[in-house]
């Protein structure tokens, strides 16, 4: 008798991890895709509509610009540069956070999804042109959550800042 708890504890644990092997998260897109490792993450986003620009520092508090990209509240990119490099040819490509120079974050449905030195990551930035009209850039970006190990990918993405956004950009260049 003293073995029948012992074995109900067993069998409902092993019931219990023989369950929870099956479950898959929910298909629901969008949503953070698999790690590289099992399976390349899937292109979730293309960015065209610029929210604002902003002055400021980086992580190292060097001068810097960052532009806030996205469609809605739950799914914004913050893509700060070094004030220095804002100019027509600029090009940078980070791998697992190799250039500070450039950075790239999101709160992805509430969760942050970051470069990582212990994850791989990356983002591609490149400064088409710049005139007194516009500014176009192309950057794409694959971002990891480290909590969960959950990826979110900026599909190569075009944006064009116009207006009170290029002056800002412009701004002490």
């Amino acid at each position: 008798m003293d073995r029948f708890p012992t074995c109900l504890c067993l069998l409902g644990l092993a019931s219990l991890l023989t369950g929870c092997s099956d479950l898959e998260p929910p298909a629901s897109p969008p949503q953070a895709s698999p790690s590289p490792q099992g399976q390349a993450a899937q292109p979730l986003v293309s960015i065209k509509q610029v929210n604002r620009v902003l002055s400021g520092v980086n992580s190292l508090g060097e001068p810097s610009v960052s532009i806030r990209v996205g469609s809605s509240r739950n799914h914004l990119f913050d893509l700060t540069l070094l004030r220095a490099n804002i100019h027509p040819g600029y090009r940078v490509r980070s791998l697992s956070y190799s250039h500070p120079e450039v950075e790239l974050i999101t709160r992805w449905n509430g969760d942050l999804f970051t470069q990582s030195t212990k994850f791989p990551t990356s983002v591609e930035v490149t400064i088409q042109s710049i005139s007194t009209e516009a500014a176009v850039l192309s950057f794409s970006g694959l971002l990891v959550n480290a909590a969960t190990g959950g990826y979110v990918r900026l599909s190569p993405s075009q944006i064009t800042i116009t207006g009170k956004d290029l002056e800002e950009l412009l701004h002490s260049r």
